[in-house]
């Protein structure tokens, strides 16, 4: 294929790459930061050094998108508390207590932290 071409092919892979991030952020983050090493590739191959110093600039962007994304999923799943215990509903299970707060006892459901 011609440099033109690479281009265009590459071009639809980042535009792409940005739909996804709409609908789910951590893939759409991690699909951009993929292409963006591509697009370095590529300007490398052609010469463009100033193209790649800014093909450079979007993945630490997106890097750090990917990576806010991926902090944010975790929040969601431990509930996005920074209490010393969170109780969510996962599943079929109700009342899972994740604790971080180790200076205390287990907590099995039934004390409140009140009682101990």
């Amino acid at each position: 294929m011609t440099e033109t071409m690479w281009s265009f092919v590459l071009a639809a892979g980042s535009i792409g790459g940005l739909w996804v991030v709409s609908k789910k952020p951590t893939i759409g983050w991690a699909w951009t930061l993929i292409m963006e090493f591509l697009w370095i590739t590529y300007a490398a191959l052609i010469g463009q050094w100033g193209f790649m110093v800014l093909c450079i600039c979007y993945a630490i962007v997106y890097t750090f998108n990917l990576y806010k994304s991926r902090r944010t999923n975790v929040e969601k799943i431990l509930g996005g508390s920074e209490s010393s215990s969170t109780s969510s509903n996962f599943g079929n299970h109700v009342n899972i207590i994740v604790s971080t707060d180790f200076n205390y006892e287990i907590n099995d459901g039934t004390k409140t932290r009140r009682d101990r």
